[in-house]
């Protein structure tokens, strides 16, 4: 009895240092360090472009998803993203502040691709300080 009572006060105070190491395991999109990426995916980083403008910044990245169908990319970041401040406004559209990010999946012979491209949300006009 005794070994018990220190065996489930051990998972117990174990229990959140377990919980921290999970949350800290998920990897974020190098450009997009807010975006999560889906475990299984791997970011192809050097197809990334990035550029800075007065009206916001313009990113598009690729990831390889490998054998992940449409289904569950869409599920993962339908799931995921709304959980980060993302607002869904389309099947592939997010929105948040003054930015919309759109994620299209794409079937290849040799595997998944899943690009993530982030702009300035459309329509927005941007004021300027005289």
């Amino acid at each position: 009895m005794k070994n018990f009572t220190r065996l489930m006060l051990f998972s117990v105070l174990m229990f959140p240092l377990s919980v921290h190491a999970a949350e800290s395991a998920q990897t974020y999109l190098h450009y997009l360090p807010d975006v999560p990426l889906m475990p299984a995916m791997v970011e192809l980083s050097d197809q990334s472009v990035v550029f800075d403008k007065a009206e916001g910044r313009v990113i598009e990245t690729t990831v390889l998803a490998g054998v992940l169908s449409e289904k569950e990319v869409n599920d993962f970041y339908n799931h995921t993203l709304p959980s980060l401040g993302w607002d869904q406004a389309g099947a592939q559209r997010f929105l948040r502040n003054n930015e919309q990010l759109i994620v299209k999946w794409e079937k290849l012979p040799d595997g998944t691709l899943v690009r993530f491209s982030l702009s300035p949300k459309q329509g927005q006009r941007q004021e300027k300080n005289f």
